[in-house]
Parts: C-alpha cells; sequence; structure tokens
C-alpha cells in the first residue's frame, strides 16, 4: 500500500498526497455525470465453485475507503450468495472505469446520479454509503475580519469545484441560514475554483480571496491543528443539517448500472454484505484504525475524527434515508444543481426497502 505521511507535523502545509486528494472530488464529477456509455451493464458477476457471485466494485484509492470498507477489502464478512471485490482506484483511471462499465458497482453520490440521469447516463442505487455529519466546512485565515458566514457577501471564496456535495452543502448553508445569493453567476459571493488545496491556501494567505469551502482532509488540516495559519467559520455539513432537521447529507452511495440486470435476489444479499462490513468496523473500530494507520502511514487521530463525522448508512435504505434523499434532492433542486425530482424511490434499485 502506498505511503501517506499524514497530519504528522503541527502547523505544516497540505502534504503532497492532499494535492492528489483534492482532484477526487473533480475527477469523480467528470466520471460520474459523463454521457459516453459503454455498450456492456459492468462486467458480468463471476462466479466461484462454490455458487457465490462476485461482483466488482469501485471506489477511491484513498485511506478513509480503505478504512471504512477495510472488511469487505480483506473478506472479514462474508455473505452464502455474494462477494464483493472492491478495487481501488487511482482517480486517474476514475473516470475511464466509471464510462466503460468496467465494475458492477462504483461508490458515488446522489447529486452524480441525478445529474447523470438527465444526461441519459443511468444508474441506481443499491445502498446509501456515507452520510456527512460534519466534515464539511468554511474556513477563514486566522485573524481575518470575517466574523460570520454572512460576512462573505461581496467576498471570494475558493473551492476546488462547485458541482459537489460540499459544493451543494455550503452554498445552500449560505443561501437558506445567511440569506445569501449563492448562484455562481451574479450572485453575492465570487466563487473561485481551483483543484488543488495548497493553491487555495496560498491564495487565502495572500489575501486574494477571504475563504475556503473543505471537507475531509482539508477540513481536518484545519480543525485538528488549531495552532494552524486557519481557522473554522462554520461547520457547513452540521448546519445544514440541523437547518434540514436531517441526520446527515448522503455524501456517497453504491450505485450500479440499470442495464447491469442484478437480480433482486443478489440486491437484498449485497445489502447485507454492506450492512455486515458497517456492523463489523464499528465493531472493531479501534483495531481498524490502528491497522489503517499503520499501513498507509496516516495520523491515526485523523482516521478517528472521519468517523465521527460521517455515519456509515451501509446496508437496506432505511425510511430515514429515504427522507434524507428527499431533503437532500430538495436543496439540490432549489440551487438549480439539478432539475427538481417527483420521484426520489426512482433512483434505487429493487427490491423494496423494508427487506
Amino acid at each position: 500500500m502506498g505511503k501517506t505521511n499524514l497530519g504528522r507535523r503541527k502547523g505544516s502545509s497540505p502534504t503532497a498526497w492532499l494535492r492528489v486528494c483534492a482532484l477526487a472530488g473533480l475527477l469523480a464529477l467528470i466520471a460520474l455525470i459523463a454521457t459516453a456509455c459503454g455498450d456492456s451493464g459492468g462486467e458480468a458477476p463471476k462466479a466461484e465453485k462454490s455458487g457465490v457471485k462476485v461482483y466488482t466494485a469501485s471506489t477511491a484509492d484513498d485511506p478513509n475507503r480503505y478504512l471504512v470498507y477495510y472488511p469487505i477489502i480483506h473478506h472479514l464478512v462474508k455473505n452464502p450468495n455474494v462477494q464483493i471485490d472492491l478495487k481501488l482506484l487511482p482517480f486517474a483511471t476514475a473516470a475511464e472505469a466509471y464510462q466503460k462499465k468496467q465494475y458492477n458497482l462504483v461508490e458515488a453520490n446522489f447529486l452524480n446520479v441525478a445529474q447523470g440521469a438527465e444526461q441519459g447516463f443511468n444508474t441506481e442505487i443499491v445502498s446509501f454509503g456515507l452520510q456527512d455529519k460534519g466534515s464539511a466546512a468554511i474556513v477563514v485565515k486566522k485573524g481575518s475580519d470575517i466574523k460570520s458566514p454572512a460576512d462573505l457577501k461581496g467576498k471570494k471564496v475558493g473551492i476546488q469545484v462547485l458541482q459537489t456535495i460540499f459544493g451543494l452543502t455550503a452554498r445552500s448553508v449560505l443561501a437558506k441560514k445567511y440569506g445569501l445569493n449563492t448562484s455562481p453567476e451574479k450572485g453575492d459571493i465570487k466563487w473561485v475554483e481551483i483543484p488543488e488545496i495548497p493553491t487555495l491556501y496560498r491564495l487565502l494567505d495572500k489575501g486574494d480571496i477571504a475563504a475556503i469551502v473543505t471537507a475531509q482532509i482539508a477540513t481536518w488540516q484545519t480543525v485538528g491543528n488549531p495552532d494552524g495559519p486557519t481557522t473554522l467559520l462554520t461547520n457547513a455539513a452540521k448546519e445544514f443539517n440541523a437547518t434540514n432537521k436531517t441526520q446527515g447529507i448522503l455524501s456517497t452511495s453504491w450505485v450500479t448500472y440499470k442495464d447491469a440486470n442484478i437480480p433482486e435476489k443478489d440486491i437484498t444479499a449485497l445489502r447485507a454484505l454492506f450492512k455486515a462490513n458497517t456492523d463489523y468496523l464499528y465493531a472493531h473500530e479501534d483495531e481498524l484504525v490502528a491497522k489503517v494507520a499503520k499501513e498507509r502511514d496516516v495520523d491515526p487521530a485523523y482516521l478517528k475524527w472521519f468517523l465521527d463525522n460521517v455515519s456509515m448508512g451501509t446496508g437496506p435504505i432505511t425510511p430515514a434515508q429515504q427522507e434524507a434523499l428527499k431533503v437532500d434532492l430538495g436543496a439540490a433542486a432549489d440551487l438549480g444543481m439539478i432539475k427538481p425530482v417527483s420521484d426520489p424511490g426512482a433512483f434505487y434499485a429493487a427490491p423494496a426497502d423494508g427487506q
């Protein structure tokens, strides 16, 4: 496994790995709203001698995904009917793999699924994955005269990519709670899109931008280092969830292609396997954090913080998650990121929930 050496020194700037990781949102977006479709609906599941079907799946090759899906990756959980062969993909190959439908399942999010459907690239949710409880934030330079998100009116705000879940989160909070017009054109904020987080931090330090919208590791660079150069203006994810009375904005989901024709009994089995993965993770949290921290040379404090700020929703789709999806789709439609959705249930695969 590759080394990341994440968060080892106080006051350090984002690492070279962060520079690569910052491209994840952009590449995932490119992949998941692509209109180029392959001829197949994902490679056909393999069958072992035991009769267990093996479905391939892909997710980002970063430490937090390696942690949360460690039980599946290392086959610590099993199902008598299906197995998941999970590939950790370099970001540079994610778009091509998705467009060619090389895997039966892929980790995406509800925004990508909705945007893709509008363009004829249809996927459906098999199981919800991560829900963001507190990883998306807006940060400012320490000592800034900006004391409230409302003070961002007329200012430049940096973000990797606006058309992402954390972009939706920040824009929705600024509009709904602080009364700002967050439209990318002629709004109250001048959005500056730059995929590389280190570049955004340099612009912030120089005073060329007033704030940065961050998520996951980039947020940890602030909250995990109170002596560092930035400070938290607001935890956008927590404010979004509180304002919308939802358990957490849906950050990722496990989706498949509508023409993949996975049998309903296998959908049920796959959901059960994802649920078993989550149960194992929480039952062995300290042990897995220690293993991943050592294998990936990652600060275990970051991994613990990540688990504290997301919830694992894998398994059968619950009524609460259905409601969260309605809220999230509504927020995206309000911002003009997607068209209004009349039937959110059309986005997730049979069999019906409550299985």
